[in-house]
């Protein structure tokens, strides 16, 4: 997880690069904001915000399962104020957004098994 500037923690994010596929943005808003070298391994969710009530510009998610290869965690101070790893029960406080579906996924990927990617029902 990040801290941005306003103080609220986050996952890694970032917009995709015309000519970049997801995955290869994924790794790189991983690397420039954490300094950690990393492979999407599964597509866990494509998640459209305005389903959640987001204020914000229409955009949607692609949250991605990854493995960590190398580098070392280390806040980006153009992009964040701090840098870290917290268990899924204990996530630092103030997050970031409204919805919180991203962390009952992650938990389903991580320790339940979960291989089939989520998307908003019709």
């Amino acid at each position: 997880m990040i801290q941005r500037p306003a103080g609220k923690w986050w996952y890694p994010t970032g917009f995709c690069d015309v000519g970049v596929s997801p995955a290869e943005n994924v790794a790189k808003e991983a690397r420039e904001e954490t300094g950690l070298v990393i492979a999407p391994e599964r597509l866990i969710a494509v998640i459209d915000n305005k389903k959640y009530g987001s204020p914000a510009r229409h955009i949607y998610s692609m949250l991605f399962y990854c493995r960590i290869l190398g580098g070392e965690l280390k806040a980006n101070p153009l992009e964040a104020m701090a840098a870290g790893f917290f268990p899924l029960n204990d996530l630092p406080e103030p997050l970031h957004g409204i919805d919180r579906k991203w962390i009952a996924l992650a938990r389903e990927f991580h320790f339940g098994g979960r291989v089939a990617p989520y998307f908003d029902p019709l």
